[in-house]
């Protein structure tokens, strides 16, 4: 898997990005000693997984961070006119755009729901792991894009945490690199360490995360933005976030809410109320 999804970022990164994928690899490289500070082991375990598929450090590396070089051009000169991927979609007017969450609680039940939509280039088989660990560590089930960490889309460990992720558009700078926050939540034992890890910082790039903390019996939403972390409580026992910040003390002028975000969040919320109905 390792193997087919670098060959398919050789191919579509470039084209996405508008460089060389040498020039990608090189502005990736800005994201390694964040990460190495942050989480060094995670960063042996995107070694191993290049070791195991014999697929170069740097190219399994590029794929971890490819939110932040590809997407949000850190380190790239801004485009002047959208991509090829990204103008067709919003030509076509498409109301989809990138995630959406949902997160209800029952009377003896949380259900975490989201969806992984974003553009074609990512279209591609997700990876599912099952770890099991030794005592002290949460063992976990996760989601990922083929080549990088557990839990890059969302995951679930043996402590009751449960995540998922959706993107914000605010200007990125180097820092910890997404991916590694996210493979952190899976070490996660209650809602303090949730909490603590997603207000590390610097984080390179802006985002909220919906988790669940079931022994505990609380779900919350944080909201990851250059102006800090601010959370979210349910309301009626329900929750929806897509792409854009909701928290009245992160919103920013700054931020570029992604195609279809309040549309979608409208719809899902409407969905939510016409099921309680």
């Amino acid at each position: 898997a390792g193997r087919a999804a670098a060959r398919q970022a050789k191919t579509y990164f470039p084209k996405y990005a508008r460089v060389s994928w040498r020039t990608l690899l090189r502005a990736s490289k800005k994201l390694l000693p964040p990460a190495e500070k942050f989480a060094p082991n995670f960063v042996e375990e995107v070694q191993g997984m290049a070791d195991g598929s014999g697929v170069p450090f740097a190219e399994l590396w590029m794929l971890n961070v490819e939110e932040e070089i590809v997407d949000q051009r850190l380190g790239l000169k801004p485009l002047r006119r959208n991509p090829p991927s990204l103008s067709l979609l919003l030509r076509k007017g498409k109301k989809s755009g990138h995630c959406t969450t949902i997160a209800v609680r029952s009377r003896s039940n949380f259900y975490l729901a989201h969806n992984e939509d974003w553009m074609p280039y990512a279209r591609v088989p997700l990876a599912v792991a099952k770890v099991l660990r030794p005592a002290g560590l949460p063992s976990y089930l996760s989601v990922a894009y083929p080549g990088t960490l557990p839990g890059s889309v969302c995951g679930i460990n043996s402590a009751g945490i449960a995540f998922n992720e959706n993107s914000f558009e605010f200007p990125p700078r180097v820092g910890i690199p997404k991916n590694f926050i996210k493979r952190k939540l899976l070490d996660a034992r209650n809602a303090s360490e949730v909490k603590r890890i997603i207000s590390s910082s610097p984080r390179t790039l802006s985002s909220n995360t919906v988790f669940v903390s079931a022994r505990e019996k609380i779900f919350s939403s944080a909201e990851a933005t250059p102006k800090g972390v601010f959370f979210l409580r349910p309301v009626r026992g329900a929750m929806v976030h897509t792409n854009h910040t909701m928290h009245p003390m992160a919103r920013s002028a700054k931020e570029k809410p992604y195609p279809g975000s309040f549309a979608r969040y409208a719809a899902a919320t409407a969905f939510l109320q016409n099921a309680k109905n």
